[in-house]
């Protein structure tokens, strides 16, 4: 499917926050299709590489504490297997019923990123899957990264990765057409997106998800608001909330990059 790109115009940022499809409808997408969405991660996902990935970016200490931000659940599967003490975090009702029937050694609770109700408690946090993606505003996002600081002890790590803006429009991740199966499910997503705004970049992504879970068929539509972000963007940010970047590179997909910060 085409990257349609034109020139827009800019968006006060105090409008970001309002504009329609953000975190209120990825919150229902979620609610309602919940076992669909876990398994399609699950399948996209290069788990080999995910370990990998794990491996040589993270500074995993055994009975270390790590709080895990999001649905990506392969991910802290793998934080798991390296022996740390987890605890995990969704917004959605229905995915955190799913994370404590998968993770009964972890903690599980339902929470926003950008209220996190810890104070000092982990030695690092872990917002993996792009979950910075829906902060559409500034104001967002710095609440998000601040919540992230209280809720790390003194000098913890956090780790982000985000869609670029550079990468956004060139793998069919977010633009064009995806099949993942394996005994149990076979599932198709096809999506589009479409540049709302350029300063900053928010893009509006249309998918339509189809195929079966068990003897199960499903079909149904997926539309949200993502902000991509500039590696230049959130370590600007990370710094106006109290952190230092401790580096910055390309992330395990092809359409986004990480960042590990320290907290000051």
């Amino acid at each position: 499917m085409a990257w349609r790109h034109a020139k827009h115009a800019e968006i006060p940022q105090q409008k970001l926050g309002n504009l329609p499809g953000s975190i209120g409808t990825m919150r229902q997408t979620y609610s309602e299709h919940a076992a669909v969405c876990i398994k399609f991660y699950d399948l996209v996902l290069n788990r080999v590489a995910i370990d990998q990935f794990v491996a040589e970016h993270f500074d995993v200490i055994p009975g270390a504490r790590f709080l895990f931000v999001g649905s990506m659940f392969g991910i802290a599967e793998c934080l798991l297997r390296r022996g740390v003490r987890l605890t995990v975090v969704d917004y959605s009702d229905a995915m955190v019923a799913i994370a404590q029937a998968r993770f009964p050694q972890a903690r599980v609770a339902q929470a926003d990123l950008r209220c996190l109700p810890f104070t000092h408690a982990f030695d690092a946090v872990v917002a993996a899957g792009r979950v910075f993606a829906h902060m559409i505003s500034d104001d967002d996002l710095r609440s998000a990264l601040l919540s992230c600081r209280a809720a790390l002890k003194p000098y913890g790590k956090l780790f982000v990765d985000n869609y670029e803006v550079e990468k956004i429009e060139r793998t069919a991740y977010l633009n064009g057409e995806i099949h993942v199966e394996d005994s149990t499910a076979n599932i198709v997503r096809r999506s589009s997106i479409t540049t709302l705004c350029d300063s900053p970049c928010v893009v509006q992504w249309d998918a339509t998800y189809s195929g079966f879970l068990g003897n199960a068929a499903f079909a149904f539509r997926d539309t949200m608001l993502h902000r991509p972000w500039s590696r230049q963007e959130i370590s600007s940010l990370l710094s106006q909330a109290g952190f230092a970047v401790l580096r910055q590179g390309d992330n395990f997909d092809d359409t986004s990059f990480f960042t590990l910060a320290r907290s000051m």
